[in-house]
């Protein structure tokens, strides 16, 4: 097991404890915390600084908290974070806890890449399909990548299904020049 799903196996779990909608309170302090970290650029490199006092972090992390309206098991984590210097794990905690929290309900995450944005109405829709075929109940998360052109790209436990116009026009390339070496 992972640092990151460790940690994020033991917060969901506290978080638990004290049902939905701490979970949910959790869940949203932690990821607005991570967002802060990840838009600043500064804020990142001085929370991992070994150069930085640890009671400078410290109270950077329950500052921005505070900002945040970060609940008080969100602040002591963080904080136990920082000082076992385990900032750099944060986007892989994020990451974890999804699959932490979607695995107590039976589901499994998933990515799925498009070149614009998609509707929630088309979202529903590729979530259901992938349901279906994988025959359990998947949470996707949606991102961003203008260079697929059109189309989308689904990564479910390890298997990508690609329908983009990206994929399909190199298949088309590739064909063409395999004709014509023959």
């Amino acid at each position: 097991m992972s640092v990151a799903r460790s940690y994020a196996q033991a917060l969901f779990e506290v978080a638990n404890q004290s049902g939905e909608t701490a979970i949910q309170s959790v869940e949203s302090a932690v990821f607005g915390f991570s967002d802060a970290v990840k838009s600043s650029e500064l804020l990142g490199r001085v929370l991992m600084a070994p150069t930085v006092t640890l009671s400078a972090k410290k109270a950077i992390v329950e500052d921005l908290c505070q900002s945040l309206g970060a609940p008080a098991l969100v602040i002591r984590f963080l904080l136990i974070v920082v000082e076992k210097n385990r900032m750099s794990e944060l986007p892989g905690l994020c990451a974890a806890w999804l699959e932490v929290k979607n695995n107590s309900k039976g589901k499994v995450m998933g990515a799925v890449y498009s070149a614009e944005a998609l509707s929630s109405s088309q979202l529903e829709e590729i979530r259901k399909a992938i349901s279906s075929v994988q025959k359990t109940e998947v949470e996707l998360r949606p991102s961003l990548d203008p260079s697929l052109i059109g189309g989308v790209k689904v990564v479910v436990r390890g298997t990508t299904y690609d329908g983009t116009l990206k994929t399909q026009l190199k298949r088309l390339k590739e064909s063409l020049v395999s004709k014509v070496t023959l």
